[in-house]
């Protein structure tokens, strides 16, 4: 997508990301469940959240106007 570009949900320093799916806090040091889409990864807190992030990715995926 030309003019887009992919929100990740890690920060370099940060020891946190968000679920894409439902908004909680994980741990990227020992995150209990992550995938990598499109070369980024994210982090879930279970299985159930990377399930349902795999079944429509782009419904979870936070885009913002480049």
């Amino acid at each position: 997508m030309s003019g887009f570009n992919m929100r990740p949900n890690h920060k370099p320093g940060n020891p946190f990301s968000i679920d894409p799916v439902c908004g909680m806090k994980v741990d990227t040091n020992q995150p209990p469940v992550q995938w990598v889409f499109q070369g980024q990864e994210y982090h879930f807190c279970s299985e159930v959240c990377k399930q349902l992030f795999q079944r429509e990715p782009q419904k979870y995926i936070k885009v913002e106007a480049g």
